[in-house]
């Protein structure tokens, strides 16, 4: 073919693919903008979900921090009651414990602080509105419980951002209090054996003041076991002329004929609710508590725990062998024996977990409070109590209220949190 022929005919070729450039071009510019138009759209719904997770964060902590507010009010109003606390009323199930927290019905949150420009002398300061929390109380009365037994609120906390999201934490609040027995010796668990030596000790459930004098309460028993069992057998063993030596609740100072003041809690069993049993589940509570710890063994000079101003909670890690001048005040739980046979005094509550003997030797012991005997050791061996020589005890209603009050606290049961108001 000649040159120019072959010229021609490529010219036509070239002029027949004018425009292929273009539609590819547009094409790849359309895929670009699809690519483009997706990711934003994918990084917009990261945003917003995003800040969703966070005003849902910032509602949620601030329903806890109105939550947490609101058990620091109510652990501070527990020594007078609640009621100076909680105002207003929501009207639901119409008791004391209903209503609203008095530091408001809808309290505002907002951060602060100080800019760059704060240290130069500059007034760079910010203050952000963060939302607000909403608290409100109710009755924790269960199904066929009565008012009186009831010692729990719900507290529920509404937390609401600064865009409308909304988180609910509620929490079920019980105030823990230390049941004690009334009386003066309590004998919990085992087979009591109880020993009384001679005529020169005491029990004495009569309310009496620590100094001495009569007290204001009602008079308890002297001795108080589980079964009346354990309380005949101790009756039996006291001889005619130690029953004006254990008195109290059945015996005032002499019955005719001996009739010391020895009672069980009648029909006892460890499954029924008796307000008069000392709950060995409070024990663990209790040594929660414990802010002052001395080891076991044998205290023979001058000992002091606490003061008649500042009651403690005293633990000994071991059996305790009291033979020299001991003075202490509060709760003090031993780890095993408790054995005095020396000069001691104690203003309070002991509890011991294995057996205990006083017997003062030729000094004395004296206990104005309550004495707890338990059997820790779970084996059906016979619980030993021995109460002899200089020693007298006497029911102390002033140092065990002081106590009771001392330790009172509030429990968190359960805590649920919701989406919503």
């Amino acid at each position: 073919m000649p040159w120019t022929l072959y010229r021609r005919e490529l010219q036509k070729l070239r002029r027949s693919e004018k425009g292929s450039v273009l539609l590819l071009v547009l094409f790849w510019g359309l895929m670009i903008s699809v690519l483009g138009v997706t990711a934003y759209y994918v990084a917009n719904t990261e945003i917003t979900q995003s800040s969703k997770k966070y005003e849902m964060a910032k509602a949620l902590y601030l329903a806890e921090g109105g939550l947490e507010r609101a058990i620091v009010e109510l652990k501070l109003g527990i020594r007078n009651g609640w009621d100076d606390e909680i105002a207003g009323a929501d009207g639901d199930l119409g008791t004391e414990d209903d209503g609203i927290l008095s530091f408001g019905d809808q309290v505002n949150c907002y951060s602060h602080g100080y800019g760059d420009d704060y240290d130069q002398g500059g007034v760079d300061y910010w203050n952000r509105f963060l939302g607000h929390y909403d608290v409100r109380i109710v009755d924790g009365r269960r199904p066929g419980e009565s008012p009186e037994k009831c010692n729990r609120v719900i507290v529920g906390s509404d937390g609401v951002s600064t865009k409308n999201f909304e988180r609910r934490v509620e929490a079920e609040v019980e105030l823990w209090e230390l049941k004690l027995p009334e009386a003066l010796v309590y004998i919990d668990g085992g087979t009591v054996d109880a020993k009384f030596d001679g005529n020169a000790f005491l029990l004495d459930g009569k309310d009496t003041s620590p100094d001495g004098s009569p007290g204001a309460g009602p008079n308890v028993p002297a001795i108080l076991v589980s079964s009346w069992q354990d309380a005949n057998t101790i009756k039996e063993g006291v001889f005619d002329y130690q029953c004006d030596k254990i008195l109290g609740v059945g015996n005032l100072y002499g019955h005719d004929p001996c009739d010391p003041s020895v009672a069980d809690l009648g029909g006892w069993n460890p499954n029924d609710f008796n307000p008069n049993r000392f709950r060995t589940k409070d024990l663990p509570k209790l040594e929660e508590m414990v802010n002052h710890r001395i080891p076991g063994g044998t205290y023979a000079g001058q000992y002091t725990i606490g003061a008649p101003d500042e009651y403690l909670i005293t633990k000994a890690t071991g059996s305790l062998h009291i033979t020299g001048p001991l003075t202490g005040y509060g709760v003090l739980i031993v780890d095993g024996d408790f054995i005095v046979t020396g000069m001691a005094r104690w203003d309070g509550l002991i509890i011991v977990k294995n057996e205990a003997r006083m017997s003062g030797g030729g000094c004395q012991f004296h206990l104005y409070g309550t004495l707890i005997i338990l059997n820790e050791s779970g084996l059906d061996n016979a619980q030993e109590f021995q109460f002899s020589g200089q020693s007298d005890g006497f029911f102390c209603r002033e140092n065990i209220v002081r106590i009771q009050d001392s330790v009172q606290t509030l429990v968190v049961n359960t805590w649920r949190q919701s989406s919503g108001l």
